[in-house]
């Protein structure tokens, strides 16, 4: 059994073998000597948390040594059109990393290869779609890269890195919590292993990014309507239907029904009560 395949080290030892692969180092380095201190979020520190999370759900799901590999170069090459600019950032990165590719003598990837890293650094360009806003992946192997983009929407650390894209768009929290409910609460993961590991934090920071917008304007209208609906402590589907409708007539950016989509009678009670969330067990649908 080789020791430096990525597919059989453990997490953190496969890490520290990434960021020392060749086309890793020199994106790493291209990021840290020519990207703007205004991208807070899209920083050096966001390309190592999608490269250690493309390792996490590759591992999980057990992908070959090769794949894995691909992956890895893709995810810290492809934020690096940001050191040219915000628009078509995507494209952009995809000319950087092709012309590093033409110009180095320091890596050993085949044109398939480099075919292959260019379209999944295009994949994680954000389209407008009929279900809103969204990642589409091309291939198998991009669902890891875009599951590992957005790894922070079912994770602990999503206020901070909110707060940082608030900061790096320099834009409102409150404005940008009622956009960003919407992309959470009709975002699904790509990957198994990312719906296995994700999936429940996901919920658990729906459930609180809409009690930080209802108690910066609309708690007070909203939990009357809860109540209203409420009996002895429960809420059948009908009178959760109706406590859905008046809130989505009452809320920004339709945040009724993104409770709907993702949210039980039971936790909706739970939060209009302002009462401790406690997410009960989740079924993956894999």
């Amino acid at each position: 059994m080789n020791a430096r395949n990525l597919s059989v080290m453990k997490l953190e030892d496969a890490f520290a073998y990434a960021i020392e692969l060749r086309p890793v180092v020199d994106a790493l380095r291209l990021l840290r000597s020519k990207l703007s201190t205004e991208y807070c979020y899209h920083s050096e520190g966001h390309t190592l948390d999608v490269i250690n999370e493309s390792l996490r759900f590759g591992k999980a799901d057990k992908l070959p040594e090769n794949d894995l590999k691909l992956i890895v170069i893709a995810a810290a090459w492809h934020d690096t059109g940001f050191v040219i600019g915000r628009d078509e950032h995507e494209l952009q990165g995809v000319k950087l990393f092709t012309e590093y590719c033409k110009e180095s003598r320091k890596h050993d990837l085949k044109p398939s290869d480099i075919e292959t890293i260019s379209q999944l650094i295009k994949d994680t360009k954000l389209l407008n779609t009929e279900d809103g806003v969204k990642q589409i992946p091309s291939s198998s192997l991009s669902r890891y890269l875009l599951d590992a983009d957005l790894s922070n929407l079912g994770r602990k650390d999503f206020f901070c890195c909110l707060d940082r894209l608030c900061e790096e768009n320099q834009v409102q929290c409150y404005d940008f919590y009622r956009q960003t409910l919407d992309f959470i609460a009709r975002h699904t993961w790509h990957t198994q292993a990312a719906n296995r590991i994700r999936r429940q934090q996901q919920i658990r920071n729906i459930a609180e990014l809409t009690r930080r917008i209802f108690n910066e304007r609309y708690s007070f209208s909203c939990a009357v309507h809860a109540r209203e609906a409420s009996i002895n402590g429960q809420v059948t589907f009908l009178e959760y239907d109706n406590v859905r409708d008046r809130c989505a007539l009452n809320c920004p950016a339709k945040i009724g029904g993104c409770l709907a989509r993702v949210m039980s009678p039971w936790q909706t009670l739970q939060l209009f009560h302002n009462k401790s969330l406690h997410t009960p067990p989740v079924v993956d649908s894999e």
